[in-house]
């Protein structure tokens, strides 16, 4: 997460943000929304990654694994003050904002932005930057509006005046694929979602993957 509005993701987020991930619901959650980004990207030892919005560098941690050449970045300085920590210092890690990315043309065979889109004062900036930095494939995961998950949340950041789900714009199936095509309607996607105790392309799953490839893209 992470990547949008700093002021959320400040040092009291950071410090907590993990934490969601031991409980029985977070790990529950985690390890669909990991099965749906796996079979959506199919990374092969080797390829470059950039996590736009990597915050405390869960998702890094785990691609790690994969034999991939890592980078994140994010625009909130105590996450990545606990990224820093956790992760092998050849995972590259930038403080940076998601609509002016630090990197040339085509830096990275994957770019993917996981529950970040939703934060971010002006995603389609963001996913023009994202698109620019990847020469292959970018991955958006996305909280969907539909799925009950979301209501709760929004309910959380309305009732108990939660800052971080009090923020966020969620997204629906059709309205990521109108910001895609709306930069460009050549576009390759496909998407998939997940949770409660689905994987397919079910519209009101909770996690949606949308995968772009990116070779036929808007440039400059």
């Amino acid at each position: 997460m992470a990547g949008g509005k700093t002021s959320i993701f400040n040092e009291k987020a950071a410090k907590g943000y993990e934490g969601w991930y031991e409980t029985k619901e977070g790990k529950y959650y985690d390890k669909l929304e990991k099965q749906l980004i796996l079979r959506l990207l199919k990374p092969a030892r080797g390829e470059s990654l950039l996590d736009i919005g990597c915050g405390t560098g869960h998702h890094l941690r785990w691609l790690a694994s994969f034999g991939l050449k890592l980078a994140g970045v994010d625009n909130s300085s105590p996450m990545l003050e606990v990224a820093k920590r956790d992760l092998n210092k050849d995972i590259e890690l930038r403080l940076a904002d998601a609509e002016d990315l630090p990197y040339p043309e085509d830096s990275f065979d994957i770019v993917m932005m996981i529950t970040t889109l939703e934060f971010l004062e002006e995603p389609k900036l963001a996913l023009k930057e994202a698109l620019r930095v990847c020469k292959d494939r970018v991955l958006l995961g996305v909280m969907n509006k539909y799925s009950w998950l979301s209501v709760r949340r929004r309910a959380k950041g309305i009732f108990l005046k939660d800052p971080i789900w009090g923020y966020p714009r969620f997204y629906g199936v059709r309205e990521l694929a109108r910001l895609v095509k709306g930069l460009d309607k050549n576009l390759k996607v496909c998407w998939q979602t997940c949770i409660p105790n689905s994987q397919g392309r079910n519209p009101f799953g909770a996690f949606i993957g949308v995968l772009i490839h990116s070779g036929d893209r808007v440039g400059g």
